[in-house]
């Protein structure tokens, strides 16, 4: 299960985090594109036909987008770096210093996470 890839937030963030089995791994992106990337939109109602055509010529525009995209050296302490963490309270102290950082790390992450360590105590 990862907890945020390089996908997330229209491909803004800058980590890929996962459960590795016997521990959890973070890699660290050593780029970040140049430029706005078009955003998606929310996804449609099911039946909606006018909100599934915007949903995929957005997908569309976000992936010519990335498709010719620059990419940037993010220039932090870390880029391009892995890790691997023994325990959830690790990886949360981890991630929580890479946002301090300025690495993109996406709020949902800290969530899950958190909410992961909150089910272990019960």
């Amino acid at each position: 299960m990862s907890y945020c890839r390089f996908s997330s937030d229209n491909f803004s963030c800058d980590i890929y985090c996962y459960d590795g089995g016997s521990h959890f791994v973070t890699h660290v992106a050593g780029n970040r594109h140049v430029g706005d990337i078009p955003k998606l939109l929310p996804l449609p109602a099911p039946g909606d036909q006018e909100g599934c055509n915007a949903w995929v010529a957005a997908h569309n525009a976000q992936m010519a987008f990335l498709d010719t995209a620059e990419r940037a050296p993010i220039g932090l302490e870390h880029d391009g770096k892995s890790f691997s963490d023994d325990t959830l309270e690790d990886l949360l102290v981890r991630l929580i210093s890479l946002k301090a950082m300025g690495y993109n790390v996406p709020d949902f992450a800290f969530e899950a996470i958190r909410d992961e360590i909150a089910e272990q105590i019960l």
